[in-house]
């Protein structure tokens, strides 16, 4: 496991990097470019996502509760378990990004769809498999 403290990756260029298993709450990572890398199993609650871009990125098991995901795009992104509770969509882009089967998020028996209708209005789900 890693853990990323008092970092600012703000506009960090990061195509196809491996953040796995790693703990990043509250970090500051707006404008990140993550595109076709992996979050799998990583924690980023309250971090600030605002403006990043992560189509096409494995976030499997990502916990991104209560993050500023405003203005950031996961086109074609895997959010298989995510935990989205209480994060900021307001005008995220999401489509065709997929979930679990169940569409379960973590700890909740609600699901991605049920958790955008309630978060921050302005998200964009376009052939998702939500």
């Amino acid at each position: 496991m890693c853990t990323l403290e008092a970092v600012s990756a703000a506009g960090l260029l990061g195509k196809g990097v491996t953040i796995e298993d790693c703990e990043a709450a509250g970090e500051d990572l707006r404008d990140a470019v993550l595109t076709g890398g992996s979050l799998v199993q990583s924690r980023l609650t309250r971090a600030n996502l605002r403006g990043a871009s992560l189509d096409g990125c494995n976030a499997d098991g990502v916990v991104l509760r209560g993050a500023d995901l405003t203005g950031s795009s996961w086109r074609t992104a895997v959010l298989a378990a995510a935990d989205l509770r209480g994060a900021d969509l307001t005008g995220a882009d999401l489509s065709g990004a997929a979930t679990s089967t169940s569409g379960a998020i973590a700890g909740d028996s609600a699901n991605v769809s049920s958790v955008l209708s309630q978060s921050q209005l302005g998200a964009v789900v376009v052939d998702g498999d939500l």
